[in-house]
């Protein structure tokens, strides 16, 4: 009992893992693809188990027993050897993306030194600089969003969750969906044993480009809701599911969606959306034919005439919610600038914190 408790203690079990998969894969294809679907049920032979039961052929629960168990150990084995050579061969060499996005992740030291700097709410840009950076002291690698460092590999993944030891494997991108087909087919291809044996018997104002800091607590920039999470890990359509070497559609679009490495939440899009849009709200446009080539407005005696037919017109009932602003009065009061837009109200403390940078590249008049 003591060697036992010091073999699981010094992960001697972990580090053993991969010749206990490659066995248990052995010896249940031994046992329940060869010894009971094929000798016990589809080509049977006189002899009988060492319990002294003779058995009879039924090819029409063999034939079911046999496909479905090769396709189950084949889907997890096969997920297996993909997370394998995908971890220590195919990604050996790769970097994330260097050239700026429209939203990008920020590093909290950033955030902190900025809000205690003269610059406020907004850093400079740099088109080939991301303003995030790996904490490993051997790496201090620009990183793209929810890129994290692997200590295990010393190489910094896409969305990088873990190292797996039992595995051999890192979790990450490229991996996540393989490696929960490797996690679900061993756990059904060892519970589905017994029951197998029982049924064989059974978008900037300010003139320049800037990066805008935000920051979002409590709710997670990346979270799409339950199903389209799922659409993103396992594949667009369910079908695609079932089939571990078929990569979900973020995997070859990494990097390459518009303005972003990954797809965000809508709240976010919003939120970016209405802090570029905030200064153009008061902006008047007039298409007519007198309109000034620069900004749309009236000449002055068009605006009189369209203000002594408006007052002419005062008691006739509006049948619009809301005039053009170039029909106003020339004597009218400058619109009040745009309020900027709110800041996501605080979430609870506890909660998972997102710092980003929001890039415009508007020109000054």
């Amino acid at each position: 009992m003591g060697r036992l408790q010091h073999w699981l203690d010094n992960r001697a079990l972990a580090h053993s893992s991969p010749f206990l998969m490659v066995f248990f894969l052995v010896l249940s294809s031994w046992a329940n693809l060869y010894q009971l679907c094929w000798l016990r049920l589809i080509n049977p032979s006189d002899k009988s188990f060492d319990l002294g039961l003779v058995f009879a052929g039924d090819r029409t629960v063999g034939f079911p027993l046999l496909i479905m168990s090769t396709l189950l150990k084949a889907t997890w084995f096969g997920a297996w050897v993909q997370i394998l050579v995908i971890t220590w061969f195919v990604d050996r060499k790769w970097k994330p993306p260097r050239s700026s996005r429209n939203i990008m992740q920020l590093d909290a030291s950033v955030w902190y030194d900025a809000m205690e700097s003269s610059r406020g709410w907004w850093i400079p840009y740099d088109e080939e600089r991301r303003p995030r950076q790996c904490i490993h002291p051997a790496c201090k690698a620009r990183l793209s969003d929810r890129v994290y460092h692997c200590t295990r590999l010393g190489r910094d993944l896409p969305l990088y969750d873990h190292y797996c030891t039992f595995l051999k494997a890192a979790v990450y991108l490229r991996t996540i969906k393989a490696y929960l087909s490797v996690i679900l087919g061993a756990i059904l291809a060892m519970l589905r044993g017994v029951p197998s044996w029982i049924l064989g018997f059974k978008y900037d104002e300010r003139g320049e480009t800037r990066l805008h800091l935000q920051r979002f607590e409590g709710r997670h920039p990346w979270d799409l809701g339950i199903s389209e999470n799922l659409h993103q890990v396992l594949g667009r359509h369910w079908w695609q599911w079932f089939f571990f070497w078929w990569q979900p559609e973020r995997v070859s679009r990494y990097g390459k969606y518009a303005g972003r490495d990954l797809p965000y939440a809508d709240w976010v899009i919003r939120y970016r959306t209405d802090l570029l849009m905030a200064p153009l709200v008061h902006v008047a446009i007039d298409d007519g034919p007198g309109a000034s080539p620069s900004h749309g407005q009236a000449r002055v005696h068009r605006r009189l005439q369209r203000s002594t037919r408006s007052s002419s017109h005062a008691e006739e009932p509006a049948y619009t919610s809301a005039a053009p602003a170039s029909a106003a009065p020339a004597s009218a009061a400058p619109a009040p600038p745009a309020p900027a837009p709110p800041a996501p109200t605080a979430a609870r403390s506890g909660r998972r914190r997102f710092e980003f940078s929001f890039g415009s590249s508007t020109s000054s008049q």
